[in-house]
């Protein structure tokens, strides 16, 4: 629940509204689970929602960790399901100490878009989550690192964030509300296959997350290809919603751009992506193809990734290479698969 959702649920215990901004600061900013634990409230009360209300967690029921220091956790959920969530901590490079902390969301159980390069998407749809599973998995990944602090969120776990809009948004309302987690927006990327209608949604939030698209491909020929989607919000569709997107919360929009060996690294592919995102305020993000034991695309070499970023340079405003961490434990971008689910 939002704060402003649970004032409402607090007047209707016939409670004062400011009670809810009391739960709001146990449940997310103190982390706590139990109504007898909530100390500023009085005794009387903190029995009787004991007797009435729960606040139920799923738990990590398995936790792969990396050489990189990443871990990935199997968080399951009350009817059986489980996501898969991951922390990625990013050091420096002088020293190897952690500077920030990154939480890996996931929004659905599966995922109904069909990209061919990545692994969930085979499992289908099984069900969306409720923002307060999407919420929990945050708490969990606190719980984790306590006491260093949380410093991003990335919700390009499991499933499409923006075929879960609802949820989705109530839970960053939940993550960026004062009192609770106290996580600005600008903290919190979103990541979208490119759903079009859903992209002018989110701006017209005025959330201010930042966005980022799964481009992958320069051609709408060949996009529809590795991405269904593309055959119902064609490139030029697309192009146009970044745009509002970027111009209505004044953060530039990142195009994530997997690079598959032989595939979409052209010196044409080069050209078209340059051309494609003229006059959008952006950056290119080449994220080299993390292999999964359900496609059989090559992963481009270091050499063959850099020639293609020197292609794009200086054509598009900005161009970085995203080596995905937890390669070695499945946590990677497009390996996420819940082993669990085949059980």
């Amino acid at each position: 629940m939002t704060i402003a959702q649970l004032e409402d649920w607090c007047k209707t215990q016939g409670e004062p509204k400011y009670r809810g901004r009391q739960l709001a600061t146990w449940m997310y900013s103190r982390r706590k689970t139990e109504f007898g634990a909530m100390t500023d409230l009085p005794i009387s009360l903190r029995e009787r929602w004991e007797k009435d209300a729960t606040i139920l967690m799923p738990w990590i029921e398995k936790v792969l960790h990396s050489k990189d220091g990443t871990q990935k956790y199997e968080v399951r959920f009350a009817d059986g399901e489980s996501v898969e969530t991951v922390s990625m901590p990013m050091r420096s490079a002088q020293d190897g100490k952690i500077q920030r902390n990154t939480a890996c969301i996931s929004t659905q159980v599966g995922c109904a878009l069909g990209c061919t390069f990545c692994a969930t998407a085979t499992l289908g749809l099984r069900r969306q989550l409720t923002s307060g599973e999407i919420v929990a998995q945050v708490l969990l990944v606190q719980n984790r690192l306590s006491p260093r602090v949380l410093s991003r969120i990335v919700l390009m776990g499991m499933g499409e964030p923006l075929h879960n809009f609802d949820a989705v948004v109530t839970a960053i309302r939940v993550i960026t509300g004062e009192p609770g987690m106290r996580l600005s927006a600008g903290r919190i990327t979103l990541s979208t296959v490119g759903l079009v209608p859903e992209i002018y949604r989110l701006a017209d939030t005025g959330l201010r997350v930042k966005l980022a698209i799964s481009l992958n491909a320069t051609s709408d020929e060949a996009r529809s290809k590795t991405m269904p989607v593309n055959r119902r919000y064609p490139l030029s569709k697309l192009m146009e919603a970044a745009k509002y997107y970027a111009d209505a919360t004044e953060h530039r929009v990142t195009f994530e751009y997997v690079v598959l060996a032989g595939e979409n690294d052209t010196s044409a592919d080069a050209k078209r992506l340059i051309h494609l995102i003229h006059g959008i305020p952006c950056k290119v993000n080449l994220i080299p193809y993390n292999p999964n034991p359900v496609h059989t695309y090559s992963r481009p070499g270091s050499e063959e990734i850099e020639r293609f970023r020197d292609l794009l340079c200086p054509g598009c405003p900005a161009v970085t290479i995203r080596y995905s961490k937890g390669l070695d434990i499945g946590a990677a971008c497009g390996q996420l698969v819940t082993a669990a689910l085949g059980k």
